[in-house]
């Protein structure tokens, strides 16, 4: 490439790695400061993550030099001035009056398509760039494609597990009732009630029934426990690929699976066990891919 002639792949990278970071920041707080943010915003801060997490590796690894992607990331790159933009337009500051926070809160509801819009695209050069990582990537085309199913569950129960077949039926109608979004199954009542038991019965048969190709099991008492069930299963999947492999967050590890589940074109399911603490715990579900491939029980 001639120098004068373009700019370089670690150039592309670092600049949208740089506005990754500031409209991620931005949409965090955004999404903290308010239960009534819109919906998109939330999904656009679990997604725009992933996204920087693949550019990441591309920065990082010098085996891979993808020149035909560098319309890609300037792509992505594009994407995030909008997105930094309609942020500015919706986001209140300190100084407002309330007539601006208001006016504000109306402009997040009337600017959500084109929010929406800017999820759509970015989720198509995500696809790209992860079709490409992972054709770079032995160990991701391992455990993402080659993997014909993934369970981390804990122990499958009880060797008879008598009754409650309609509610079993209830769940499996709700995990694959199809749409747009992920599909939230909630099992909630006292403790002692079964309803862990329930969740492992349905995952047990869901295992041999093969439907959701990867299952994965979260502790979700708190947020340590939640990160805590991610390393290990970030730990397993490395293990499998054969490679070695540090994280150095458990932003990462869960980045890392976000990716391997989302790259895999099968419905995936994800069971938050022991949600009891939603005051210590909020948003859980962002802890989830946002998919209509995907299923979510929570037992609460």
């Amino acid at each position: 490439m001639d120098p004068a002639g373009g700019v370089s792949i670690p150039g592309n990278t670092f600049q949208f790695l740089t506005l990754a970071y500031t409209v991620s920041s931005r949409l965090t707080t955004y999404c903290k400061a308010s239960s009534e943010t819109p919906p998109i915003f939330h999904e656009l801060s679990v997604q725009i993550p992933l996204v920087a997490d693949i550019c990441q590796k591309l920065e990082d690894d010098s085996s891979i030099t993808p020149e035909r992607l560098s319309h890609v990331l300037k792509g992505c790159s594009r994407i995030l001035e909008t997105l930094n933009q309609i942020l500015s337009k919706v986001i209140p500051e300190a100084g407002d009056s309330v007539r601006s926070k208001v006016r504000k809160g109306i402009k997040s509801v009337t600017i959500e398509n084109k929010a929406k819009e800017c999820k759509t695209e970015l989720e198509s050069y995500k696809a790209t760039l992860t079709l490409y990582l992972s054709a770079q990537r032995p160990f991701l085309a391992h455990a993402a494609l080659e993997l014909p199913t993934y369970h981390y569950l804990p122990s499958l129960g009880q060797a008879k597990f008598i009754g409650r077949k309609q509610l079993l039926k209830a769940i499996d109608r709700a995990l694959k009732a199809g749409g747009r979004d992920t599909c939230v199954a909630v099992l909630l009542g006292m403790g002692g009630q079964g309803k862990t038991s329930l969740a492992i019965e349905y995952c047990r048969g869901e295992k041999s029934r093969e439907h959701f190709k990867t299952i994965l099991w979260i502790n979700s008492v708190s947020h340590l426990s939640i990160q805590r069930s991610f390393a290990e299963i970030a730990k397993n999947i490395v293990a499998l690929s054969g490679e070695q492999r540090v994280f150095p967050s458990s932003k990462a590890q869960i980045t890392f699976i976000h990716g391997i589940v989302e790259s895999r074109s099968a419905p995936w399911l994800f069971v938050f066990d022991n949600y009891d603490w939603p005051q210590k715990v909020k948003r859980v579900l962002d802890y989830a891919p946002h998919s209509a491939k995907g299923a979510v029980i929570m037992t609460t």
